[in-house]
């Protein structure tokens, strides 16, 4: 053995309650998601509204792009870092 359990015993019941209890973690993560989506795209559908948006063209939507995937490399820098 290198210091990990290779068998664990676990009485039937306290593992189904376990499982009942990721179940419910995972439906109210599902949820949160969905509620986060839908705020989302409700400030997208008043953005759209009230014209507070950018259009792009071929050339600008590539510098946008570019700029995303810049400060997503710069963020996982960072995240390495600490």
């Amino acid at each position: 053995m290198n210091g990990k359990a290779e068998v664990v015993v676990h009485e039937a019941q306290a593992f189904q309650q376990m499982i009942d209890q990721l179940q419910r973690l995972e439906e109210e993560l599902q949820k949160l998601k969905l509620e986060a989506l839908r705020s989302q795209i409700d400030i997208g559908i008043k953005q759209l509204d009230s014209s507070q948006y950018t259009e792009y063209n071929d050339e600008s939507l590539s510098a946008f792009f570019a700029n995303i995937k810049a400060r997503g490399q710069e963020n996982l820098a960072d995240r390495d870092s600490l």
